[in-house]
Parts: C-alpha cells; structure tokens; sequence
C-alpha cells in the first residue's frame, strides 16, 4: 500500500477553508476575469444579431460546466490524489474539458456568419483553458493542440492569423497560470493532511511511551521496593521474634513496612492491569485518531486473556491502525476481537474500495506487518493477510492456553 495519506474526508473539507488567503485571492481574480469575458460575449450575442440568441444558451451551459469542473477542482480532486500524487488522473475533468472546449467552438461556429464580433468572440478560446487546469501535461496539451487546430479552421478568413495565434498562446498562458493555482492548492491540502497524520502519529507515540513508561515503572516498582520491602519486613520479623522485649518503636516500623509492602504490591498491580485491559486501550488508542473512524467490538470475556497476550494484540492492532494511516485512503476501520472457549480471534478490516487493482498485485508485507506476523507467531496464533478490491484485512487466531 502506498502513503498518503491517508488521511480522510473531515480533514480534508477542514484543509480547504485553510488554504492560503493570497492563493484565494489569485483563484477569485481569475474566476472573476472569465466571468467578464463571459458576461461582455453574453451581451454581444444578445444586443447584435438576433440569430445570435440561439448561442446564448450554449454559453451558459458552458459556464454551468465550468462551475462543475471548479466544483470536481475544490472537493474531489485533492481526495483522488491522496493514492496518486504527484500523478494526475482525472477522467472526469479531462470529459469537462472536452465538453467546454466543444460548447467554446460550438459557439464560435454558430455565429461564425452572424453580425457579432469575432474577436469578442475568440476570447472564448482561452476562457475554456480554465478547464484543462489540473489535467496532466500530456492530456492538457492533446486538448488544446485539437480546440486550436479547430478554432484555426473555423476561423480562418475571418480573424488575422497574427490575432489567431496570439489567442491561442493566450490560453497556453491561460492554463498555465490555472494550473500553477491548482497545483499550489494541491500541495497546501497534502500539507495540510500530512500535518494532520503528523499530529495523530504523535498522539499514538506519546500514548506508547506513557504505557511503556508506566508499564516500566510498575515492573521496576515490584522488582525493586518490593524487595526491599519485603527485605525490611522479614528482618524485623526476626529480630523481634528473637527479641521479645523489643522496642515498641520496632515493632510500630515492623507493622508500617507490612503496610508499605502491601501498597507497592497494590500500586504495581494496578499499573500493570490498567496496561493490559485490551478493550479499555484499545478505544483509547480509537479516540486519538481523528479519521478514519475506527469501530472497536468484542464479544466474550477479554479478562480470560492474559497480560502477554494482551499486550501483543494491542501492539498489533497498534501497527495496523499506523498502517493505514501511513498507507491508505481508508474512511473506517473495524476491529473485532472475540474471545471462545479455546481461542482469542482478532479481525481488522478496512473499508477502502481501491480502484487500481495493480495495487494489488503489489501488496506484500513490509518490516510492520512481518514484525506483527512475528508476535503472533510467538503467541502459537496463525495470522491472515489479504488486499482486494475492498481493502486490507488482518485476521488473526491465539489459542488461550
């Protein structure tokens, strides 16, 4: 699988109205500029010939399917990317910018033998290189190369070849200057979503170091005082059973280490069992996450699980989720554990339908998921790997013995 992110729809909408104010700023001017073009040709075609009117409608359907392809630009085209980039593959822009470029010569067709300025007119030609903006080079350049081989054969004999071609430089220019917005609009959403993994990824470090700091501490905490303590009572024990007439001083400390040995084997206890409650860390662990949104189930008793399994299948389910935020586009992922009579199963499924099935003839685990296959194999469990059209699933079994 590959990274993006992977990251997800609320972060994207949230990266959107995030964009810088001077890249807004750039965006309206030009949009604004089209929509003068489009307003000055609207009234040429209705206050000159009156067999212009018929091109009036074409017009605006043209600037309705400019407002999809700004649309597709806004909301879809940072989310397809996520699996592509820096690659560009946008079928239903490029059949926009098809259509826009027919409806632009359509239009300069119709009123090709009509009393209405031409030249007005030409400027058709660059206003539909708006739509070539977010193409790739090679589809951008194949969509202009035929609109202006056409716009040169209907409008030759009409317009000077001089004006001709200056217009069609005009919308290379055009595009040029939509794509450079497009693409820093790109790279500010993919900013904005790698900050975001960033920040979850941190999240999830600094939950592991605060378990594996209070797990050490609980260890060192029983190893050590309880030694020591353990060390203390049993010498005082001694000696006041070999001196009967001791200090009451002595047997008060006898009695206070008894206690002290009792709160540091409760106290790490109590540390330990918090790290191993499967169910209770798990949706911790869920909760740091902003997207996707993960689906925490179980069915049986999870107390059966002792503290070594506990842990493993946390640390599993732990690099699964940083799996999928590294490396796929996944919206929800669900994760089951059931726990029967003789065995612990643990299923992880991500809803991720990927279009680009040679993704999976690539799939093979990396270091993550072997180290993971590893666990489960120190645990005498099985593990399942498999990448379809759905998206990856994990399903592991753990006997309970």
């Amino acid at each position: 699988m590959n990274q993006s992110l992977y990251l997800q729809q609320d972060v994207l909408k949230r990266s959107l109205f995030r964009l810088p104010a001077p890249l807004l700023m750039r965006t309206a001017t030009f949009i604004l500029i089209g929509l003068i073009v489009e307003l000055s040709i609207t009234v040429e075609l209705v206050f000159s010939d009156h067999a212009a009117l018929a091109a009036v409608p074409l017009l605006g359907f043209m600037m309705l399917l400019q407002l999809c392809a700004f649309l597709y630009l806004l909301f879809r085209l940072p989310e397809r990317e996520i699996l592509q980039f820096p690659q560009r593959r946008h079928w239903p822009l490029l059949i926009l910018a098809g259509a826009g470029y027919g409806l632009a010569l359509l239009i300069i067709w119709v009123t090709s033998g009509l009393d209405v300025d031409q030249n007005l007119l030409a400027f058709l030609l660059p206003v539909s290189a708006c739509f070539c903006g977010g193409l790739s080079r090679q589809q951008a350049f194949a969509v202009m190369g035929v609109a202006s081989a056409l716009f040169l054969l209907l409008m030759s004999g009409i317009l000077p070849l001089g004006f001709m071609l200056a217009m069609v430089a005009s919308q290379v220019l055009m595009w040029l200057l939509f794509d450079a917005l497009i693409d820093e609009a790109r790279r500010a959403t993919m900013s904005a979503l790698q900050l975001e993994e960033l920040r979850t990824t941190q999240d999830l470090l600094k939950d592991t170091v605060e378990r594996e700091t209070r797990m050490n501490l609980a260890r060192d905490l029983h190893d050590e005082l309880g030694h020591l303590s353990t060390v203390i009572s049993h010498n005082l024990s001694q000696y006041c059973f070999t001196h009967p007439e001791a200090d009451p001083l002595i047997t008060s400390a006898l009695d206070v280490s008894h206690r002290l040995a009792k709160q540091v084997r409760a106290v790490s206890h109590a540390w330990q069992a918090s790290e191993f409650d499967l169910g209770e860390s798990l949706r911790h662990m869920a909760s740091l996450v902003a997207s996707p949104q993960i689906h925490i189930d179980t069915e049986g008793n999870l107390r059966a699980l002792n503290a070594v399994m506990s842990q493993n299948l946390y640390r599993c389910c732990q690099e699964l989720i940083t799996n999928s935020l590294r490396h796929s586009s996944a919206r929800e992922i669900f994760i089951l554990i059931i726990v029967s009579g003789r065995s612990v199963s643990l299923s992880y499924e991500e809803n991720t339908p990927m279009k680009d099935r040679q993704k999976f003839a690539r799939f093979h685990a990396g270091n993550g998921l072997r180290s993971l296959q590893e666990r489960i194999r120190g645990l005498h469990g099985q593990t399942r790997l498999t990448m379809d059209e759905q998206g990856f699933k994990a399903c592991f079994e753990v006997p309970l013995v």
